[in-house]
């Protein structure tokens, strides 16, 4: 049956049905052998159409629940909802969520699983050649804070509110903390780790180390490496001498990448030590502030309320409330 209507802004078949538990459409398709089966196939031809629109709208209210679209999937390898943009140019996500709401919480896509809540997978290639398994943005003029993407795990005897499985970027300031490495135990890798805390600073500091051996006049020039001037600013020196002790200084600071040790015994072997702050242009305009005011809506609150015996909601960063999934 083909049902046909000509008219803009027409619909060919309307259905409208009334009642607290009424299905205004009901649709059915047993596959049996066959390897595909529709219990609705929707085609939109026209430039901007849609091929299935879903709206529901109910009274707000404690308990309340309405889907614009709910769909099932039984299948050991089906999918609730399998979308598939082809499209040859442009921003074509095969599904985009968006939400709109006076309230603080909403969300534009919102995944419920035993395994994964939410799994993105990117493949192919474009022109750039970027993929991203995962792309999260977040913008906002009001004053607030916005998160690309926000990770929060609690309740498993290990919790990692983000895990990367290879390297990490950050082109911005990372705030931490705390940090260390972790890596198998060089001594028993199959049953141990080995963690070391990273070296703080309220500088935003590079250092410099290794060792030389002083010539016939007791005398060394240590040579830095050639961006050493470019990058730092503000150098600060250690020597200590090794195997013997003697009188030796800085003769000459830093000056063309290197600086000269003097006083020392022929053949003395010294450690040394070179500390600089940085001044390239990304640091020139991104110091670290050492000690910040809490703005007027931190104030009162806590990265970690539990440290100083405060209940968990004056944490800074509630657990952030989730919908009900579907029980069915």
């Amino acid at each position: 049956m083909q049902i046909e209507s000509a008219s803009e802004d027409a619909s060919a078949v309307n259905i409208v049905t009334s009642g607290l538990a009424a299905t205004a459409l009901y649709a059915e398709q047993s596959a049996g052998g066959a390897s595909f089966g529709y219990g609705g196939y929707f085609i939109s031809r026209s430039v901007d159409g849609t091929a299935v629109f879903g709206n529901a709208t109910s009274a707000t209210g404690d308990g309340d629940v309405s889907y614009g679209g709910y769909f099932r999937s039984a299948g050991e390898d089906g999918a609730g909802v399998y979308a598939q943009s082809v499209a040859v140019t442009g921003n074509a996500p095969g599904i985009a969520g968006y939400h709109r709401t006076t309230e603080n919480l909403g969300y534009g896509v919102a995944g419920y699983g035993n395994n994964r809540g939410v799994s993105g997978n990117a493949y192919g290639s474009d022109v750039l050649g970027y993929h991203y398994g995962v792309y999260g943005r977040a913008q906002d003029g009001a004053a607030g804070y916005n998160y690309g993407v926000y990770g929060s795990a609690s309740g498993g005897s290990v919790n990692y509110a983000g895990y990367f499985n290879g390297n990490a970027q950050v082109t911005g300031t990372l705030s931490k903390g705390a940090g260390s490495f972790k890596i198998d135990h060089p001594l028993d890798p199959a049953n141990k780790y080995l963690l070391h805390s990273f070296v703080e600073s309220p500088d935003m500091m590079n250092v410099y180390n290794g060792n030389v051996v002083l010539d016939g006049s007791g005398e060394a020039v240590v040579r830095l490496p050639e961006y050493f001037e470019s990058l730092n600013r503000d150098f600060r020196y250690q020597l200590t001498c090794i195997g013997g002790f003697a009188p030796v200084y800085v003769a000459d600071k830093v000056n063309g990448n290197e600086f000269r040790i003097a006083g020392g015994a022929p053949g003395l072997e010294v450690s040394w030590q070179v500390t600089g702050i940085r001044h390239d242009p990304y640091a020139e305009q991104n110091r670290i502030q050492v000690e910040e005011q809490k703005s007027a809506a931190e104030r009162g609150k806590y990265l970690h309320p539990e440290l100083y015996d405060q209940p968990a909601e004056l944490s800074l960063y509630p657990a952030h409330g989730s919908a009900n999934a579907a029980e069915e």
